[in-house]
């Protein structure tokens, strides 16, 4: 039994020392993701500048927090080991530090890290891809699409007593806009696919899907563009799509159509049909939506990295 005893002796000390450094080991662990935190406080104007940083950024407050409280666990266990066996010097103070650290850790674990981790993952999964879909599937190419009407507009005013310069003109803008016609459509079969991350977003993916399908039709529809009255009479077609009237317009002009019309009329049907559409063709509604989704990916890098700010770049403007 003497051996025993010698054996428990020399086992007790080496096992206390271990549970000290485990002990200072969680501090320093636990120290690190706040005392950067408390930086971000004091300076208030750290910046995470690019997706990449954040994302370490989160990483490591996770792997520091859950080593220090799991290190601090170990401690703990330790501690009072020791202190059943008879080793009771200090090691109250350290268990207690140990249990500290170790509630300390899963409270900004379960309360901060991984909440603001996980939104920011929501928005990079889920919240910014949707808003890329919208802006490369219905912005862009619905603002394409207007944009072109509207330089249709210009060039049958601009070229309203020049039949070669009207035609040439149409010619281009008919190329654009059955490009754009071609763009939506390709648009509107992603947004067919895209899903709404949130309730609060399915208006906005609905108006964006409507906006996109009046577009197509308004380019391709023949029932898009009512006419006239004395056209109607004139060339007996009571409606026609945005690229058949450039189409007809420019056929007239250049002598290919032949109706009895007088010179330039066929400029002034395409400006008074193309006015209305470019005044008509907006959605505030839409605007606003939008805009609101901007804001919500703003404010959700905003409160989730603070007290440090998400650079410029990371920003929806």
């Amino acid at each position: 039994m003497p051996g025993t005893a010698t054996e428990t002796k020399v086992k007790a000390p080496a096992t206390a020392r271990t549970g000290t450094g485990l002990t200072i080991a969680s501090v320093v662990a636990l120290a690190v993701p706040l005392l950067y935190l408390l930086y971000g406080y004091v300076n208030g104007n750290v910046q995470l500048s690019t997706a990449d940083q954040i994302d370490r950024f989160f990483k490591l407050g996770i792997i520091l927090t859950a080593v220090a409280g799991v290190v601090a666990l170990i401690a703990t266990a330790i501690h009072g080991t020791s202190m059943r066996r008879g080793f009771t010097t200090s090691k109250t103070t350290q268990a207690g530090v140990s249990v500290l650290v170790l509630i300390v850790a899963a409270a900004f674990l379960l309360t901060t890290v991984l909440p603001r981790a996980n939104a920011i993952q929501n928005l990079n999964d889920k919240i910014a891809p949707f808003g890329f879909s919208l802006v490369d599937n219905c912005q862009t190419p619905l603002g394409k699409a207007q944009a072109d009407i509207k330089e249709a507009l210009l060039d049958a005013q601009v070229h309203g007593a020049d039949d070669a310069g009207f035609v040439a003109q149409m010619q281009i803008d008919i190329g654009l806009l059955q490009t754009d016609s071609t763009a939506l459509t390709n648009g509107l079969a992603k947004l067919n696919a895209t899903t709404a991350p949130d309730s609060k977003y399915q208006p906005l993916l609905d108006g964006c899907k409507k906006d996109v399908r009046n577009e197509i039709a308004l380019l391709n529809d023949s029932s898009a563009l009512p006419l006239p009255p004395q056209v109607v009479a004139l060339v007996h077609i009571s409606s026609l799509s945005t690229l058949t009237l450039l189409q007809d317009a420019a056929g007239v002009a250049s002598g290919q159509v032949k109706i009895a019309a007088p010179d330039g009329s066929a400029q002034l049907l395409v400006q008074g049909v193309l006015t209305q559409v470019v005044t008509q063709n907006s959605d505030p509604t839409l605007t606003r939506e939008g805009d609101q989704l901007k804001q919500d990916i703003n404010n959700i890098l905003k409160d989730n990295l603070a007290p440090f700010q998400p650079g410029p770049s990371l920003l929806v403007s």
